[in-house]
């Protein structure tokens, strides 16, 4: 056996015999001199069934394309982006459409390969420019669960159609991201929580800025009992009326979705009950010492909460005017 010259046109890794006993016994001792089979009379099974395409959600699997990549307009079908796993096609949670672009109206999204496309600078979960269907569901679940407005049906451009061109042009036409926007402002003043929001974002914009506000501290009902009347005791009081703990879930999610959507939920002339930052920072000088404390995983306000209100009643008793 000798391989093929070097430069040989054929440059495939081959080998040639001076005769075919070589080749048999070759053959024989490797266990190859069996039948072959060609490729092409192989059973043929499409892809998918080896992981390799999607067969879920009307994807049709192997190498059929589906209709679905030469259409150009489409409508979410919200139960099928409820039920879709990762695994399925991106284009199932799409149904095919005809709109008639200048006589109907609604809220649409831009599509991409089936990805909802979306300006970066504008919608903070689109890192990418591009939001995969799923994470587009659980954005309408939150923003139906916050507002509670149904979502409208929502239709689906792809960004080379002329139509989506139209749209944008359109005063019938509303995308998404502007829609919940409004949506989002307009319940908070609706639903009269204009107040409560702008008190919770100045107590936790507050609680934010220093340690020892943490949770251990500020929500402890023994320790803010044995403040004797100042300055702490007061800003702790007032934190905690202001937090409106009780539709905390529903403050937090407007400010969620406030950031992910790229809006600061400025209510223009609603002011904080108590301006608790201000207050916070005149604290922290005021009680200097425990800008000090350190925080490490066995610390336990159990083990240090007599001290605690020693400290602060010390300083407030000695810095009152009654003294």
């Amino acid at each position: 056996m000798k391989k093929l010259d070097s430069e040989n046109k054929d440059s495939r890794p081959t080998s040639k015999f001076k005769n075919n006993t070589k080749t048999r016994k070759l053959l024989k001792d490797e266990g190859l001199d069996c039948k072959m089979l060609k490729l092409s009379e192989l059973e043929k099974r499409p892809l998918h069934e080896f992981g390799y395409a999607q067969n879920r959600g009307g994807n049709t699997g192997g190498s059929q394309k589906s209709s679905k990549h030469s259409t150009k307009e489409f409508v979410l079908n919200k139960d099928k982006l409820k039920n879709r796993s990762w695994n399925d096609a991106k284009s199932a949670v799409w149904d095919t459409a005809e709109i008639d672009i200048d006589n109907d109206s609604g809220i649409y999204v831009e599509l991409d390969r089936f990805y909802i496309n979306a300006d970066a600078s504008k919608v903070n979960f689109c890192s990418s420019g591009q939001i995969e269907p799923n994470r587009l569901g659980r954005f309408l679940v939150d923003i139906a669960k916050v507002t509670g407005v149904s979502v409208p049906k929502v239709f689906g451009f792809k960004i080379n159609s002329k139509s989506l061109g139209k749209v944008k042009d359109s005063d019938n036409w509303t995308s998404l991201w502007d829609w919940a926007k409004n949506t989002l402002k307009e319940q908070v003043e609706a639903q009269k929580l204009v107040q409560q929001y702008v008190d919770r974002r100045e107590a936790t914009n507050a609680c934010g800025e220093y340690r020892w506000l943490k949770s251990e501290i500020r929500d402890d009902d023994a320790f803010v009992a044995s403040l004797v009347k100042g300055e702490m005791k007061t800003l702790l009081e007032n934190i905690r009326d202001m937090r409106h703990d009780s539709i905390a879930n529903k403050l937090d999610g407007i400010r969620t979705l406030g950031d992910e959507l790229g809006v600061e939920l400025d209510f223009t002339g609603t002011e904080p009950t108590v301006m608790v930052t201000e207050d916070a920072e005149d604290c922290n000088r005021r009680y200097g010492m425990l800008k000090h404390m350190e925080f490490g995983w066995r610390w336990r306000m159990d083990e240090c909460r007599a001290d605690l209100v020693n400290y602060v009643n010390t300083v407030d008793v000695c810095n009152s005017s009654d003294v």
